[in-house]
């Protein structure tokens, strides 16, 4: 009868001298507390909680012998354990110093019996993925990560540079997105009638403030003039024929062709230009001393 927070070694030893030299099989029992004690988790580190590993001398004087494999992959009992792993059991010979050698089990022997720890096995760290997640814990059994999520509404960073009030929800870091600064707006005023310009973040518009109605302006537009504001800030002015009402100081604009072969021209009344079209090949024409036909707007002389 054991109490169930201890070890029974006994057997253990005894199963694994089946078919080698006969071993003494010491009924050893191990607390818990020992598996977990400081020199014991240092054992683990070194010896990986050794799987198969068994370890004896064949004879007297001879040296130790190794089988089997550590749980940390690739690592034989053979190729480089440390002595302290080595589980050694004197084999029962007459010719045997007990004296020097009752019973010949390493100082990290009895670990080999713990339960195997892969988190220091494979020296496995469960640090937090994202903001929204604490430290993980790795659970010994096989080495994997747990992690809980933080509480909805804790305050954490989503790594994007144009949302504010980040916060976590569901285990995931979400902000409010700044259309503004998301879409790079740039709120420059479009006309005379606005000034300042504040873009709102929720929309990505931007605000204006409106120059009194009446203030004066330029719309950019040649036919316009007495340019003034307007209600909702639209700058806005008289509409003018620049054929027939010209700019201050000029006289009306008259489209005379300067060439027989050329129709007179027509006024465009949104910027004052002359239009002119060609007169139809071969009429007649006469232009200084040339006599003869259009061909291409020009007066051609005949050929003789």
């Amino acid at each position: 009868f054991f109490l169930m927070d201890q070890l029974l070694l006994g057997e253990s030893y005894c199963q694994e001298a089946v078919n080698r030299v006969t071993f003494v099989c010491p009924r050893v029992l191990v607390p818990r507390a020992k598996c977990m004690a400081e020199e014991s988790q240092e054992c683990k580190d070194k010896c990986h909680n050794w799987a198969s590993c068994t370890c004896h001398i064949p004879a007297p004087g001879t040296l130790v012998e190794c089988f089997g494999e550590t749980h940390l992959a690739g690592t034989s009992c053979s190729s480089g354990m440390p002595s302290e792993c080595q589980y050694i059991r004197a084999p029962k010979v007459a010719t045997y110093n007990w004296a020097l050698a009752p019973n010949q089990v390493e100082r990290c022997a009895e670990v080999k019996f713990c339960d195997v720890d892969m988190c220091r096995v494979k020296n496995r760290s469960c640090p937090a993925r994202h903001t929204c997640e604490d430290e993980g814990v790795c659970i010994k059994a096989d080495a994997r990560c747990f992690y809980i999520p933080k509480v909805d509404g804790a305050s954490c960073d989503d790594g994007l540079d144009y949302t504010t009030n980040d916060q976590c929800r569901d285990g995931l870091c979400l902000g409010s997105d700044d259309l503004c600064k998301k879409h790079d707006v740039q709120c420059n005023p479009p006309n005379d009638c606005l000034t300042g310009g504040t873009c709102h973040t929720a929309t990505g518009f931007c605000m204006y403030d409106h120059l009194p109605v009446g203030s004066p302006c330029d719309d950019g537009i040649l036919y316009t003039t007495n340019d003034t504001c307007h209600e909702g800030g639209i700058c806005a002015g008289e509409e003018q024929n620049l054929c027939s009402a010209p700019l201050e100081g000029s006289t009306p604009v008259q489209c005379t062709s300067n060439s027989v072969c050329v129709l007179p021209g027509s006024c465009d009344p949104y910027n004052g230009a002359c239009t002119f079209s060609d007169a139809e090949d071969d009429t007649p024409c006469e232009e200084g001393e040339v006599v003869g036909q259009c061909v291409g707007g020009k007066c051609m002389g005949n050929l003789g």
